[in-house]
């Protein structure tokens, strides 16, 4: 008995296979075999220094860089001498930007009225591609008593250098035409072309210009606004805020 099932089992390990080739098979003969999925992700790999890593682990725990396999299934089976098959490697790069502002507040201190400016903000912009620089509600400085409707002119002027401080620019080259009353600010946009300097960083220095007049009272004057960095050029499939949109993006032209 022992003998007779060591033979079944044998058989069946035999003919497991061979039932298998027989159902993927073609009318030739030729074994067909299942094809992988045609739209599926793939698992990605990032280098850091020398070393590969899982993309989403490691040293990087965010996934950069995603891939997918697609197009349609392709074979051949016959004696043709030459096969040509077309093969296509797509990229889609997103628009990245890195920046950083050393200040988000100016605070005057004046004893007396006078023309006055300041050039204690820096900024620094990185990107591949096109950016906008937009502005929304800047104006002069009102009182902040709400009884009172005086208020305090202010002007802004941005000038690029090379974030080296031994060659900064400086107020007394800015022509007194450059500067730019706070609330035409909201009316202007202000572009950065896409260049290689963008690509490697650019730094600005940000002026700021008070004009304080005997009118002014004793007190406190105050103004917010935004400033937005919209990057021009960035993919359908990045989400408003940078995440990933789509798990499986169209193909091009699709």
């Amino acid at each position: 008995m022992k003998k007779l099932v060591v033979c079944l089992v044998v058989l069946a390990a035999l003919l497991i296979p061979a039932m298998v080739l027989a159902d993927s098979a073609d009318a030739s003969g030729w074994p067909v075999y299942p094809p992988p999925r045609c739209e599926e992700e793939v698992q990605t790999w990032y280098r850091h220094g020398k070393d590969w890593y899982r993309s989403g682990e490691g040293p990087n725990d965010a996934q950069l860089a995603r891939c997918f396999r697609r197009g349609k299934l392709t074979g051949g089976s016959c004696n043709k001498e030459e096969w040509e098959c077309a093969f296509t490697t797509w990229a889609s790069m997103a628009q990245w930007c890195e920046w950083s502002i050393s200040n988000t507040r100016w605070e005057w201190y004046i004893l007396k009225p006078g023309t006055y400016a300041a050039d204690c903000i820096g900024v620094f912009l990185k990107s591949n591609g096109d950016v906008e620089i937009s502005f929304e509600g800047f104006g002069h400085l009102k009182g902040v008593n709400e009884n009172t409707d005086e208020y305090i002119e202010v002007s802004y002027v941005a000038r690029t250098w090379d974030g080296n401080d031994n060659n900064p620019p400086r107020i007394i080259h800015i022509d007194d035409t450059h500067w730019i009353p706070a609330p035409e600010l909201n009316e202007k946009i202000f572009p950065v072309g896409d260049s290689m300097g963008l690509h490697e960083g650019l730094w600005f220095k940000l002026f700021n210009k008070i004009e304080v007049s005997n009118c002014n009272s004793a007190g406190e004057y105050e103004d917010e606004g935004i400033v937005y960095i919209t990057l021009k050029n960035q993919r359908d499939w990045v989400d408003d805020d940078g995440t990933w949109g789509d798990l499986l993006p169209p193909l091009p032209g699709a």
